[in-house]
C-alpha cells in the first residue's frame, strides 16, 4: 500500500504528487508541496470524453433515451439492509461511473448518486426543476418531506462542460446505513445537458472531498465520519470492471483479507509531501478516464499510435502495446492495454482512456486507473494510498 499526503481547495480535489513527464510509455510522478486546485469534475470535461461516454453507451443498447429512469434499471442490488456494516454498494455503468443510493426526507425519498472524491457538496434535482435532465430522472419533493428546512439561499455549480443551480436545504440523509440528520445539499432548479440521459444515469453527486477546517457548510465528509463509531477515519473504494459489476464504498474499515496486504505496515512507511516539485494528481472517483495536459497526453497517444484528434487506435495494433508505468512516489502502478484502452465492439473500433484537458491538476487518475487498486482516503493522516487489486507486490523505483 503506498499513502501520500491529501491537499484540498474549498473542500475539493483530494490530491496526490505530480511531475509528470513522459519516458516511452512511462509517466513519472513525484511528491509535490500543497497547491490550490480549482475546484473541477474532470469527467465532464471535453468533447472527446463526451463522444467516447456516448459509444460505450450504445455498446450497451442505451443510446434512446426516454423520459423515466426506469429504463436504466440494473439486475444488481444496491440496498443494503445490514445495519452493523458500514459501507454501500456501487453499480458499474460502462467502466465509466459508478452510483450507488441514498435516501432524503422523511419520509424517505431516494436517488441515484455518483459518489465523487472531486467534488465536496451533495445536489439532487429538485421537482422545481423544468430541465430535461430533471424530467429524465427521480426528483426532490420538499412539500413531502417532515424534516425538510429551506436555508432560502441559492447556488450554482460549475463543471467543465455544464453546471447545476438551485437552492440549498437542511434535511435527513440516508445512505447505507448511515443516517445523517440536518445535512445541507443542493436541489436544482436547472441543469445544463450534460446530465441528460443516456450518459447520465444517476440522478445527482454526493461529494467526498475533504475539508481539513470543517468549515464548508456543504461538505458532508466529516459529518459521515463523525457519526460513525470507528476508530479509523478513513473511506475505501473497490471499483470493479465490467457494465453493472457491484463496487463498494466503505466507512471507517479497510478489506485486508480480500487484498493480502500488510496494512499496518503500509501506515508505518507513510510518506508526506516534499518541495521536489511543483506539480499535483488527483485521484478522482467522479471522473472516467486519465486525463492530463496536452504536452504530456499527445506525446504519450503519438508513442501508442494514436490519434491525438479524436484518441482512436487501429484495433489491431492493441496487441503490440506495451503496459504504461505510472510512478507514484516512486512506487510503480502499471496500466495494461486491456486498462487503458477502450474498445467499441459495436463500431469495432478502439480508443486511448488517455485524454487531453484544459486546466486543473496536471494528472487525473479516474475510472480507468482506480478499477485497478484499492483505494484509502484517509482523513485523519490526511494522505491516501492505493493496493494493487491483482497483486499485492509493487516495484520500487531508485
Amino acid at each position: 500500500m503506498n499513502f501520500a499526503k491529501i491537499i484540498n481547495k474549498s473542500g475539493l480535489k483530494i490530491i496526490i504528487l505530480l511531475c509528470a513527464y513522459v519516458h516511452g510509455n512511462h509517466i513519472k510522478i513525484r511528491q509535490t508541496q500543497s497547491q490550490a486546485i480549482d475546484p473541477k469534475n474532470a469527467y465532464r470535461n471535453g468533447h472527446a470524453v463526451d463522444e467516447i461516454k456516448k459509444i460505450k453507451m450504445q455498446e450497451l443498447g442505451l443510446q434512446n433515451a426516454t423520459n423515466s429512469i426506469n429504463d436504466f434499471e440494473t439486475t444488481s442490488s444496491l440496498t443494503n439492509h445490514n445495519k452493523t456494516k458500514t459501507y454501500i454498494d456501487l453499480i458499474n455503468v460502462t467502466d465509466s461511473y459508478f452510483y450507488g443510493l441514498i435516501r432524503v426526507g422523511n419520509p424517505p425519498q431516494e436517488f441515484r448518486v455518483a459518489f465523487d472524491t472531486g467534488s465536496s457538496k451533495i445536489w439532487i434535482p429538485g421537482n422545481e426543476c423544468k430541465s430535461l435532465s430533471c424530467l429524465q430522472h427521480r426528483m426532490f419533493d420538499r412539500n413531502l418531506s417532515n424534516s425538510y428546512v429551506a436555508e432560502n439561499s441559492g447556488l450554482q455549480i460549475e463543471y467543465g462542460a455544464g453546471k447545476v443551480e438551485g437552492k440549498i436545504g437542511r434535511d435527513t440523509i440516508q445512505l447505507g446505513p448511515i443516517k445523517l440528520n440536518n445535512t445541507r445539499f443542493l436541489h436544482t432548479e436547472a441543469q445544463d445537458h450534460i446530465f441528460e440521459l443516456p450518459q447520465t444515469v444517476f440522478d445527482g453527486v454526493f461529494g467526498l472531498a475533504i475539508d481539513p477546517n470543517k468549515d464548508e457548510k456543504l461538505s458532508p465528509i466529516h459529518n459521515i465520519i463523525d457519526n460513525l463509531s470507528i476508530k479509523q477515519k478513513l473511506f475505501t473504494f473497490e471499483l470493479p470492471k465490467g457494465h453493472n459489476s457491484t463496487g463498494k464504498l466503505t466507512f471507517g474499515e479497510i478489506n485486508q483479507e480480500l487484498y493480502q496486504v500488510n496494512y499496518s505496515k503500509a501506515y508505518g512507511n507513510s510518506t508526506s509531501f516534499t518541495k521536489r516539485s511543483n506539480s499535483t494528481a488527483l485521484l478522482d472517483t467522479g471522473t472516467s478516464f486519465i486525463l492530463g495536459d496536452s504536452w504530456t497526453i499527445n506525446k504519450l497517444n503519438k508513442d501508442m499510435g494514436v490519434d491525438v484528434n479524436t484518441n482512436r487506435i487501429e484495433c489491431s495494433a492493441v496487441k503490440y502495446l506495451k503496459p504504461i508505468k505510472i510512478v507514484l512516489d516512486n512506487r510503480v502502478f502499471r496500466l495494461y492495454p486491456k486498462d487503458y484502452i477502450l474498445k467499441d465492439k459495436k463500431n469495432h473500433a478502439c480508443y486511448s482512456a488517455f485524454m487531453k484537458k484544459s486546466d486543473g491538476p496536471p494528472l487525473i487518475l479516474g475510472i480507468s486507473f482506480l478499477s485497478k487498486f484499492y483505494s484509502i482516503f484517509d482523513i485523519d493522516k490526511q494522505r491516501v494510498g492505493l493496493a494493487p487489486i491483482e497483486s499485492k507486490f509493487k516495484e520500487n523505483i531508485n
